[in-house]
């Protein structure tokens, strides 16, 4: 029974640290990183992503954007900066048909 126990507070702490909020402050450094990295090939709408990247699905986007990220952007970025990144570029397009 204590197995069970650990195993169910064990897999609620993974749910609960995969559905973390980005804060302001992670939201405004990927602004930056955007800025000082991306722009110069994807504009500073995004655009370059393709003219319906925001409604892609979040894996999709998540690969996407995580490729980029690691390739030409030479970023190492953590979990919580590609989770930023992903929400900063689907704000771009929030807007946008």
């Amino acid at each position: 029974m204590k197995y069970f126990i650990l195993i169910i507070i064990f897999y609620s702490g993974v749910i609960l640290a995969q559905e973390k909020k980005i804060t302001p402050e992670e939201f405004k450094k990927a602004e930056l990183t955007f800025e000082r990295k991306c722009t110069r090939c994807h504009g500073k709408e995004g655009r370059a992503f393709g003219k319906n990247f925001a409604k892609m699905e979040k894996k999709e986007l998540r690969n996407l954007t995580e490729d980029m990220m690691y390739g030409p952007a030479r970023l190492k970025p953590t979990e919580s900066e590609i989770k930023a990144m992903i929400e900063y570029l689907i704000s771009l397009n929030s807007n946008k048909d």
